[in-house]
C-alpha cells in the first residue's frame, strides 16, 4: 500500500456538535408552514418519480374545481419504508396530512395519508405517525438494519460494496461558516432549485451533504468508481496519481485522487470544483475549495466510517469537519431516471 502524501493531509478537526440525521431532503422546504392541516378528499393524479413524488388532490367538498400539489419523498426513501405504488389508489377517498406552502399557492407538503382500511401510511420520512400505531413508511419503520447486515456478506468485496444510510443515523458535524456564507443564503431561491430540474448537485453535497440513497466502488483498475443512485451519478477517483493535471479544467465533481491509507482506509482528495453550493440551504462555496475524505471500513467490513474535511476560506473560518456511518445492507443501486418537476 502506498503512503498517504503530504497534500492529502489537512490536520485534525474539532467536533462541535451531535445530531440525528433525519431524512436528507433534496431541497428546503422551508417555504412549507410550520403548522400541520388535515384534508380529505380524493387523489386525481399520483406521480411516482424521482426526485420526488408528487400527488394531485382534491378536497372533498370544496366549492371550486381547484386541486392541491402535494409533495412526498423520493422513491427510494419510500421503498425503504416498505411503501409501493399499488398502496395508494386515484379516486380512493383518503385522509393527508402536511403543511402548506407560505408562498406557493395550492402546494401542500404531505406527511401522512390514511386509507379507507385505516391503514397510515407516513409519506415523509422523518415525520411520525398521527392516527395510528401500527402506520408504515416513517424512518422508525424501515426494514430493521441488523436484521439484513447479518445477512450480508463480511470483509471479502472490502469497500467494492453498497453502502446504505442506517435507520438510525448520527451525523457529526463542525461547520465554522463565515458571515459572507451565511449571508449568501439569501440569495437562494427555492423556486429555481436545481433539484426539480433533474440537475445533479455536485462535490461536496453529493455525499458529505447526507442524501439517503445508496453508493457502491467499482474497481476500474487505476480508477475508483463512486457510484451514487441519486441522479446516477458517477465519479472518478485516480489512484495512479499524486497530483491534479496541469489545465485540468474546474468541474461539478472535482477532481479526485485516491491513496489508500491503510488496509482498511481509503483517502480522497479532490479539488477545481466549481459546483457553487455547499448544501441545499443555497450556502455558497467558492472555487477554492477542496476536500479530504476517508472511507473507513470496520474490521469485519460491514460498516463504514465516512469522514470529510471541507477547506474554503470564503466559506469557511476553518477546516469544517463531517462524520457518519454507512451500512453494508446488500441493497442494489438502482437507476435514478429523474423527471424534472
Amino acid at each position: 500500500m502506498r503512503r498517504v502524501s503530504p497534500m492529502l493531509v489537512l490536520g485534525g478537526y474539532a467536533v462541535l456538535g451531535i445530531m440525528a440525521a433525519q431524512s436528507a431532503a433534496h431541497h428546503s422546504r422551508a417555504h412549507y408552514s410550520s403548522e400541520v392541516s388535515e384534508m380529505v378528499g380524493e387523489f386525481v393524479e399520483i406521480d411516482w418519480r424521482n426526485p420526488h413524488v408528487y400527488f394531485r388532490f382534491r378536497e372533498a367538498d370544496s366549492t371550486d374545481d381547484s386541486v392541491w400539489l402535494m409533495e412526498a419523498s423520493s422513491l427510494y426513501v419510500l421503498k425503504r419504508g416498505g411503501i409501493s405504488r399499488d398502496m395508494l389508489q386515484i379516486g380512493e377517498r383518503v385522509r393527508v396530512a402536511g403543511r402548506i406552502s407560505n408562498t406557493r399557492p395550492n402546494e401542500y407538503g404531505v406527511t401522512n395519508i390514511l386509507r379507507p382500511s385505516g391503514q397510515e401510511i407516513v409519506i415523509l420520512s422523518g415525520a411520525s405517525p398521527r392516527w395510528s400505531d401500527e402506520a408504515i413508511g416513517s424512518r422508525d419503520n424501515w426494514v430493521a438494519d441488523v436484521d439484513r447486515l447479518l445477512g450480508t456478506s463480511s470483509d471479502q468485496e472490502g469497500l467494492l460494496k453498497v453502502w446504505s444510510v442506517p435507520k438510525d443515523q448520527i451525523v457529526v458535524s463542525h461547520l465554522p461558516f463565515t458571515e459572507a456564507a451565511i449571508a449568501s443564503r439569501a440569495d437562494w431561491n427555492p423556486d429555481e432549485n436545481y433539484v426539480m430540474r433533474c440537475e445533479p448537485r455536485g462535490m461536496p453535497s453529493i455525499i458529505g451533504g447526507g442524501q439517503p440513497h445508496p453508493f457502491e466502488f467499482v474497481d476500474q483498475g487505476d480508477i475508483l468508481v463512486f457510484c451514487s443512485e441519486e441522479f446516477d451519478i458517477v465519479r472518478n477517483i485516480h489512484m495512479d496519481q499524486n497530483s491534479i493535471p496541469d489545465g485540468e479544467p474546474h468541474s461539478r465533481l472535482g477532481y479526485s485522487i485516491g491513496e489508500w491509507e491503510d488496509d482498511n482506509t481509503l483517502v480522497v482528495y479532490t479539488a477545481r470544483i466549481n459546483w457553487p453550493y455547499f448544501d441545499g440551504n443555497g450556502t455558497r462555496q467558492s472555487e477554492q475549495v477542496e476536500t479530504v475524505e476517508r472511507f473507513s471500513l470496520s474490521d469485519d467490513g460491514r460498516e463504514l466510517t465516512y469522514h470529510l474535511t471541507v477547506t474554503d476560506p470564503e466559506t469557511f473560518t476553518e477546516p469544517a469537519t463531517r462524520e457518519r456511518k454507512y451500512l453494508a445492507l446488500g441493497e442494489t443501486v438502482e437507476p435514478y431516471e429523474c423527471e424534472p418537476i
